[in-house]
């Protein structure tokens, strides 16, 4: 059988480039949750969800993956090789920042991406803030969730995971659900960070257990006011829409632009009037000023109060038109509440002004600073929002009564008996330290000691006389206390002394006695000085001994601590440490030199004497101080070797 002519056109051209394989990620590549919508995944909930995915707890990933690829840009701890972000448990409560705008996250969405070669979890973090809002007090601490999310994702078999609203401090209702957030385990009564070692998607971090259980949370506090639920669901939503626009918006929020819209309100609906706008939208005038200035960074939740007031969305002023009707919403005319991160008011506005009438006719006048402490206030602001005009009796009345004998007002009645007076000053006077009169009117309710002294003016100037007579006494010790002090070799210092006599010299020790305050305090420098040049000669000293002292046995030597050693000579520190640097270096090469000669020495004994020098042979004849560095004698055993052959 003929076979046909070989042809190259009878076989396909083959390629042999080798191929192009993509590249391969190290970790799963896990897609992130809810990207694009109110209800986006967190950063820390995601590397949870990673850890749970590879079978392993956050702290192998963490530890074992991440903070490998992190290395070249995370600064080192003190001991070198382990970044500082893990502590010593294998963990740091500041987990939490790594879903805020930090330099940190950026990091770490950087070794995560490199790792699952995702490129979208920039949408898992605030960094759409950046720049428009500031990052303290941005975020939770603590791990804040939804148990019904939790419960129904996993009824529907979906995956748990946390989202990222969650972790907004401004935020305390899940939307979804219309009820609390949960930051306390229900099983073991404690808080978790919301990123931790043992982080698991649903669970609780320390006990293991399931935290999507069916919970009443949904009912509001009975105290709580309807205004404040309300803006509470406002601002979960708000945000909520804010962060399924996320992508869409730049890497950093336009603050100008934030700027510009709050002009154009400011001129549209006060006509340029800054302290009526202020007044409208329910914040403190020279805040809403930095912020159009551009000398302040506005807080979130001051943003969002703005937003409130306006009526319009965060988005909208991101990212809107400045002054577009069609996108506002009406205006929140209820002036009268204004939202103060979900504090609820403890009390009502009826039984605010109860308290008030209440307080005008007690004796003496308590101020409006006191009667708002008596109610749980913090500040005036809330009494004087309630009612003004009693207020401002209230601080009148107050004012008089201070400043009057008797601290009230005619036709009121006694504060207390004359007996009462009477007995109050002879047992003052019989103590060994008599009370102070104007501290003893206090304890009677006056304002003053004038009406003590009008009653028993002789009783009055015994207790002064005998506090005068007392002072004296006391400053004379004081005063020879001190000359003692000039004596002292070495002399104390000023707060030596004051530890002598008590704190409550440390102002008056130079009010009542600057002279001698001075010749003290000269006194000292003059030690000082002399003190320096001694330690300086005997650390000089130290130099020129053979062998050189260590820096810890110089300082024992001298009587100094090493602190002051380092701080007074920094010089003679280096120059001692090098001696002893180089003498332990010169040392240590010495003993190498007599351990190389002895193994020589072994080895030819032994081969003089007809006994095969076997490496224990060797070893049984060297000493017992002999220097203990196994591979060096092994080289010096293997060289003696060599010279034999």
């Amino acid at each position: 059988m003929r076979l046909a002519p070989w042809s190259p056109a009878m076989y396909e051209p083959w390629d042999l480039s080798p191929p192009v394989v993509p590249p391969r990620s190290s970790l799963y590549c896990l897609e992130p949750i809810g990207i694009g919508t109110p209800f986006v995944e967190s950063l820390t909930g995601y590397i949870a969800r990673l850890a749970c995915a590879h079978a392993v707890s956050v702290a192998d990933l963490v530890k074992l993956k991440l903070i490998g690829d992190m290395a070249k840009s995370l600064p080192l701890s003190p001991q070198g090789g382990t970044p500082h972000w893990t502590s010593r448990h294998g963990f740091n409560p500041m987990g939490y920042t790594l879903n805020c705008m930090t330099d940190t996250s950026g990091k770490w969405i950087e070794a995560l991406e490199a790792a699952t070669l995702r490129r979208d979890l920039s949408a898992l973090t605030l960094l759409p803030f950046a720049g428009g809002v500031t990052a303290p007090f941005l975020v939770r601490k603590v791990r804040a969730w939804c148990p019904r999310c939790y419960q129904e994702r996993r009824e529907a078999n979906s995956d748990v995971y946390d989202s990222l609203l969650w972790a907004l401090r401004v935020v305390t209702v899940c939307p979804r659900h219309q009820q609390q957030l949960v930051t306390t385990c229900p099983h073991c009564d404690r808080e978790q960070h919301p990123l931790a070692a043992y982080s698991y998607p649903g669970s609780c971090s320390r006990c293991r257990r399931w935290l999507g259980l069916q919970q009443d949370t949904s009912g509001a506090d009975g105290a709580t006011r309807q205004e404040v639920v309300e803006y509470q669901f406002w601002v979960a939503n708000t945000l909520g829409e804010f962060l399924a626009t996320a992508l869409r918006l730049p890497s950093r929020l336009p603050r100008p632009n934030i700027r510009q819209n709050l002009w154009s309100y400011v001129n549209h609906l006060t006509g340029g009037n800054m302290t009526a706008f202020a007044d409208l939208v329910q914040s403190p005038r020279i805040r809403i000023c930095s912020w159009l200035a551009g000398q302040r960074i506005p807080r979130l939740d001051s943003l969002l109060r703005v937003c409130y007031h306006l009526g319009i969305s965060l988005v909208t002023l991101v990212t809107g038109d400045p002054w577009d009707p069609d996108v506002s919403g009406p205006l929140k005319e209820s002036a009268r509440f204004r939202p103060n991160r979900g504090r609820v008011w403890p009390h009502r506005p009826n039984e605010v002004r109860r308290v008030l009438k209440a307080a005008l006719h007690e004796e003496p006048t308590p101020s409006v600073a006191a009667i708002a402490h008596r109610m749980g206030y913090s500040g005036t602001g809330r009494l004087y929002q309630v009612d003004q005009d009693l207020c401002r009796r209230i601080t009148a009345n107050h004012r008089r009564a201070r400043y009057s004998p008797g601290r009230k007002r005619p036709g009121a009645g006694r504060i207390c008996d004359e007996a009462t007076i009477k007995q109050s000053l002879e047992q003052s006077l019989a103590q060994a330290q008599p009370t102070a009169l104007h501290r003893l009117a206090q304890r009677l309710g006056y304002a003053n000691a004038v009406v003590l002294r009008s009653k028993y003016p002789d009783l009055c100037r015994a207790i002064s006389a005998k506090r005068i007579a007392l002072r004296k006494t006391r400053l004379n010790a004081v005063e020879l206390a001190l000359q003692a002090a000039l004596e002292e070799d070495p002399p104390p210092s000023l707060r030596e002394m004051t530890r002598r006599l008590g704190p409550s010299w440390l102002q008056s020790l130079r009010q009542h006695f600057p002279v001698l305050c001075d010749a003290l305090e000269n006194r000292r420098k003059q030690y000082r000085d002399s003190r320096g040049a001694e330690l300086q000669k005997a650390f000089m000293a130290l130099l020129s001994e053979d062998p050189p002292p260590s820096v810890v046995k110089a300082c024992q030597r001298v009587g100094v601590s090493q602190g002051t050693f380092s701080s007074k000579f920094p010089d003679l520190r280096s120059a001692v440490a090098a001696r002893y640097v180089k003498h332990r270096a010169e040392a240590k090469q010495k003993r190498k030199e007599l351990l190389r000669e002895k193994i020589r020495h072994s080895v030819l004994q032994l081969h003089r004497q007809g006994i095969f020098p076997s490496w224990s042979r060797v070893m049984s004849l060297l000493s017992k101080d002999s220097l203990k560095d196994w591979d060096l004698r092994a080289r010096y055993f293997k060289e003696a070797r060599q010279e034999l052959e």
